[in-house]
């Protein structure tokens, strides 16, 4: 079983990275651990274009988090990884448009990147894409609930119990990592 990250950035994906490493799971958040500059996403698409399983080259992760995925990225590994669990992080839309926009002029995001979807809009047009985003996911798992978890990590307190009912694990005797809550994204791993 693959447990896959389909929602956004800044909506606790380093906290949800963390808690599923407290759970056992070797997960990659954003890049893959090995490298320094082996970027999930590019991965995939290198795979796609030479007709590969989307995550050869690392299959030996169990969750993939924070690499900007999309419908049509979505529907392949459920395709070729049956059995995968997805999660939706989601926040406070306001809290994630100030976080999203901190987070771009942080790191200063040049026009042409084409892992930039989310980076070059104008606010309104985050909300609306992040919304139909939400909406198309949710569409595609319309039938299948025990696949797919929608968790509020920001905003709720609730973390564990949604995380381990999912994933049918016991809640561990530790508080759910709050990680990168101030923009700092330091000892990712």
């Amino acid at each position: 079983m693959k447990i896959i990250h389909v929602g956004v950035n800044k909506t606790g994906t380093v906290s949800l990275h963390e808690a599923l490493k407290i759970l056992g799971y070797e997960s990659a958040h954003w890049k893959y651990p090995d490298s320094k500059n082996h970027l999930i996403r590019k991965l995939i698409d290198d795979n796609i274009k030479v007709n590969r399983k989307l995550f050869d080259g690392i299959e030996n992760y169990d969750a993939y988090l924070d690499f900007q995925c999309n419908m049509k990225i979505i529907k392949i590994i459920d395709k070729q990884y049956p059995g995968s669990k997805f999660i939706f992080t989601e926040r406070n839309i306001q809290d994630w448009v100030e976080s999203r926009t901190k987070h771009i002029k942080k790191h200063k995001y040049i026009k042409g990147d084409k892992y930039s979807k989310w980076k070059l809009k104008n606010t309104l047009e985050w909300e609306m894409e992040f919304n139909k985003y939400k909406s198309n996911v949710v569409n595609y798992f319309k039938n299948r609930n025990s696949d797919l978890l929608i968790m509020n990590i920001c905003d709720r307190d609730d973390q564990w119990e949604q995380l381990c009912n999912f994933l049918g694990h016991d809640i561990p005797d530790v508080p759910f990592p709050k990680k990168n809550v101030t923009g700092g994204n330091n000892n990712v791993k």
